[in-house]
């Protein structure tokens, strides 16, 4: 009996040979190893933080450059009445050009490639040929080729008659479908690039500037310049309401600055800086009363004409990057009062400038009176509002378009 009770006492507190003992020198040395690998851990990851705090601001940066080149590319905002106005009274103004070329068809007919050649070297290249082959007649393919490129009057006084009233009727034109009114820009663009091209009679080079800009203007949607857009999201704010998503306008915008950086490194000669030739090109009332009063020398207003050129340029190829009110996290007091003042300064230097070139009496044909026009795309925002307003009781009046009547339909 005492031997099974004292067997039962052992098996209750059993002590395994292989269970390590309570050595305190053994528990220091695994404490002081787990430590280390604490440590170790530790550091990998604060390297590894470290490592994805830099790749997430990287990646912060990157999207932040995305957003501002998707900014400036595809997200120019402006307002629907501003399309409306701006498209009304740059064809207005261009139905007037064409309507003014009428007296020149006489001039046209004329089919010698050497006397009447076209705006492309190759072309021309290849009439010559042809002509010279034929010595003064051509076969059928030939002979199709001069008559297409060396058009009679009477076939360019039909053509600017018809671009007369084309223009006309998109610039007055309310209910136009999508398909029709791409169409009838397309067929405008083509109109007034076959009568630029096909000749250099034409002197007047910002025709050339008219042809891709009439391009664009078919980019944009006709639904783009009326106040009521199929959108859900903009439908329930009146800001959204008045202003549109409109990427060809910065299209517009690049186009002018080109066309200030080419006409800026033209005049970057020796002629033009020392002032001998801009008094041979302006008006004689304007050289005399220029001359009489005499506050500057034609040197400085011939230098001061690049330098304001250069910095229209580049007002106008940045102009998108200053309107930051269309930006929700840039609010800041200073941007808001760069922003205005940029946007308020441009137009003005731009208009002042080519009323300037107009007054002086250069023969630039009708190119001051467009590059005014296009300036209306920047008007300030305090009149872009009072445009707003003027344009939605105006419209309130219209008759709508069959998609706009499709529209209240599914609403």
């Amino acid at each position: 009996m005492k031997t099974s009770k004292s067997k039962k006492s052992k098996s209750a507190n059993p002590v395994s040979p292989a269970a390590p003992l309570n050595n305190p020198i053994t528990e220091s040395l695994s404490a002081s190893s787990h430590d280390d690998n604490n440590n170790s851990n530790t550091h990998s990851s604060s390297n590894n933080s470290n490592t994805e705090s830099s790749n997430t601001k990287n990646s912060n940066n990157t999207h932040r450059s995305n957003n501002a080149l998707a900014r400036y590319l595809f997200r120019y905002r402006t307002s629907r009445a501003l399309l409306w106005t701006f498209r009304f009274c740059f064809l207005t103004l261009f139905a007037l050009d064409c309507w003014k070329q009428l007296s020149r068809a006489p001039k046209y007919g004329l089919i010698d490639p050497s006397f009447n050649p076209t705006q492309f070297t190759f072309l021309n290249d290849w009439c010559s040929r042809v002509w010279e082959s034929g010595e003064g007649g051509a076969p059928v393919w030939g002979a199709v080729l001069l008559a297409a490129t060396h058009p009679t009057p009477p076939v360019m006084l039909a053509l600017w008659i018809a671009m007369t009233f084309l223009a006309l009727r998109l610039a007055l034109g309310h209910s136009f479908s999508p398909a029709t009114y791409t169409l009838e820009m397309c067929v405008l663009c083509a109109l007034h690039g076959y009568t630029y091209f096909v000749s250099q009679l034409d002197l007047y080079q910002h025709r050339y500037l008219l042809f891709w800009i009439l391009l664009v203007l078919a980019l944009i949607p006709p639904h783009k310049f009326h106040t009521t857009e199929n959108n859900k999201h903009a439908a329930h704010t009146s800001h959204h309401s008045m202003t549109t998503k409109c990427w060809p306008v910065r299209l517009i915008l690049l186009l002018m600055a080109l066309v200030y950086v080419w006409t800026a490194i033209a005049k970057m000669d020796a002629h033009w800086i020392s002032g001998d030739f801009l008094p041979r090109i302006v008006s004689p009332s304007f050289n005399a009363l220029f001359t009489s009063v005499n506050l500057v020398s034609w040197s400085t207003v011939s230098v001061s004409v690049i330098v304001v050129e250069i910095i229209l340029a580049l007002a106008l190829a940045l102009y998108p990057f200053h309107q930051w009110w269309y930006d929700p996290n840039n609010r800041s007091t200073t941007t808001h009062a760069t922003s205005t003042l940029t946007t308020t300064l441009l137009p003005v230097v731009g208009v002042v400038t080519h009323v300037g070139m107009e007054a002086s009496g250069l023969q630039i044909g009708q190119f001051s009176y467009f590059m005014v026009v296009l300036y209306l795309l920047l008007l300030p925002p305090p009149l872009v509002a009072l445009l707003d307003s003027a344009f939605h009781r105006l419209t309130q009046h219209l008759p709508l378009s069959s998609q706009q009547q499709q529209q209240q339909q599914q609403q």
